[in-house]
């Protein structure tokens, strides 16, 4: 039975090796380690959600054959509904961490079970920019500070959204900030319908603003797409609750929400900038130049290794192992520089039917050009019994400081 730290995912074997088996299981981290045993059930025993004393993960498995998507995004709700059983009833309270880019899945593909971990990188480059004007003579001429900004109500929702450590919560107040702005420009009308309103807005803002520079590459009509995405898929889902009460994190897929994220706040800086003369300066690195500098990591050739080598990673490290444990390599290895502009995503998987039958995994690594680029590493332990094929999903994601975050 595939396992993280003690808690079963999901695998041939069953839970605590009986004849009871979940096909479909995800792990998400916690923000701090359970403080109890918790086991919670949901439609009639069909699905669980658990969590162990001393572990960071909490679990929700299902006994159905669920797509990886389904698993994300139904195990994502559940586990949300436990969180909140736990706080009133234990009086506990923690919540999830990057649920889209950090999370372990098992799945089951034709009476096969795949193992599969999902991490994230931070790639947070060091660029300053030291500028000096002078006059004709060569005597510096002072840089002028930037004036003081003229606050407005849209400016509390934005750092509320930036401090937020839950994306839901993120996204409403995101959402409060651009209406407020956008109100600002185009004022609704009282007799004016919220969707009428908001196409209008936006084709009003589009004079100014090129919406196809926001939007994905491809999309023929961006106000329709706005619409759809933002308004009608995600905004109405968390906010409107008159006629059946809409929760923060139910029936909506997580990763859904991140791209809605990313993409309205492209859109609300963008319009700040424009009608308000308010500057996203900043020293950054360009799409272009990350897309440069990982293309000459891991264009040609890298590795993706594995090990049960528990010790914690450092700063340090040129080993995948420092203990000098044996390393596992996986194949069918592919490298992807086009899902998005500031994310590159490397995958590999291995056979385990040639490897022993119950392995633990605490360090993955990549490798370019045998060196060490980063380890994912794994506190609670993954275990591999039950399990066909181990797969991992490393995305390397581009953090420019001084700039929103984008992730939660």
């Amino acid at each position: 039975m595939a396992q993280i730290g003690k808690i079963y995912l999901g695998g041939r074997e069953g839970k605590n090796n009986s004849k009871e088996i979940f096909y479909s299981g995800i792990a998400f981290q916690l923000n701090l380690d359970s403080q109890i045993d918790i086991l919670y059930s949901f439609d009639n025993g069909n699905l669980e959600v658990e969590m162990r004393k001393g572990q960071n993960s909490i679990v929700a498995r299902c006994k159905q054959v669920l797509s990886d998507e389904e698993i994300l995004k139904n195990g994502f709700e559940y586990c949300q509904k436990s969180l909140d059983i736990l706080s009133l009833q234990n009086h506990i309270h923690m919540h999830t961490l990057q649920p889209v880019d950090e999370h372990t899945l098992v799945i089951n593909y034709n009476g096969q079970y795949s193992l599969r971990r999902v991490g994230i990188l931070e790639f947070c480059p060091q660029i300053g920019v030291n500028i000096i004007q002078k006059d004709k003579d060569g005597n510096v001429i002072p840089l002028q500070k930037q004036p003081q900004l003229s606050w407005e109500p849209a400016f509390r929702f934005y750092r509320l959204s930036q401090m937020s450590s839950d994306l839901y919560e993120a996204y409403r107040n995101l959402f409060l900030a651009f209406e407020s702005t956008l109100n600002q420009i185009c004022p609704k009308n009282n007799d004016e319908s919220e969707t009428k309103w908001f196409k209008r807005a936006l084709n009003f803002i589009s004079i100014k603003i090129d919406l196809l520079t926001i939007v994905p590459f491809g999309t023929k009509d961006p106000v329709a797409f706005l619409v759809g995405t933002q308004y009608e898929n995600v905004r109405c889902s968390l906010f409107h609750s008159k006629n059946k009460i809409m929760l923060p994190h139910e029936n909506l897929n997580p990763k859904v929400i991140s791209e809605a994220y990313t993409i309205l706040l492209r859109l609300w800086r963008e319009i700040n900038g424009v009608y308000f003369d308010i500057s996203n300066s900043g020293s950054v690195m360009t799409y272009t130049g990350f897309k440069l500098i990982m293309d000459g990591l891991f264009k040609e050739s890298f590795k993706l290794q594995f090990t049960d080598d528990i010790t914690p990673p450092n700063s340090n490290d040129t080993l995948v192992s420092p203990k000098n444990h044996p390393l596992f390599s996986l194949s069918n290895l592919s490298y992807d520089n086009n899902s998005k502009p500031d994310k590159i995503i490397l995958k590999g998987e291995i056979t385990l039917e040639k490897l022993s039958k119950r392995m633990l995994i605490h360090r993955i690594a990549i490798l370019t050009k045998n060196t060490l680029f980063s380890i994912d590493y794994i506190k609670d332990s993954l275990s591999t019994e039950g399990i066909d094929v181990f797969e991992t999903c490393q995305s390397v994601h581009l953090i420019n400081k001084k700039t929103p975050i984008t992730m939660f």
